[in-house]
């Protein structure tokens, strides 16, 4: 419902915001695809360079990094090998196993 008031003001009832928060909250597979598009996002910071690897995912950034030769080439290229081959490690040990 949409309302608009004598000076203009909209208010709109229920907010969408809270209404699609309280759908991500109660519904597990919006919460679950919410996470995994953060990831990804996250992932893409780290592979451009804007975030640095140690605050991405392991797991999440070397499964994006395998998915795509480009992307693995980027983060080789702003990251260097020794970069790769650490967060690959730290991939490792919390239980990646490379497809």
């Amino acid at each position: 419902r949409c309302e608009v008031d004598a000076e203009g003001l909209v208010r709109i009832e229920s907010n969408p915001t809270e209404f699609l928060l309280e759908q991500v909250r109660d519904n597990p597979l919006l919460r679950e695809s919410a996470d995994r598009q953060r990831e990804a996002a996250q992932a893409r910071a780290v592979i451009d360079g804007a975030a640095p690897a140690s605050e991405a995912d392991p797991v999440a950034l070397m499964t994006s990094l395998d998915r795509s030769a480009a992307r693995k080439a980027r983060f080789i290229a702003r990251h260097g090998s020794q970069g790769y081959l650490d967060l690959a490690a730290r991939a490792r040990g919390k239980g990646y196993v490379s497809r």
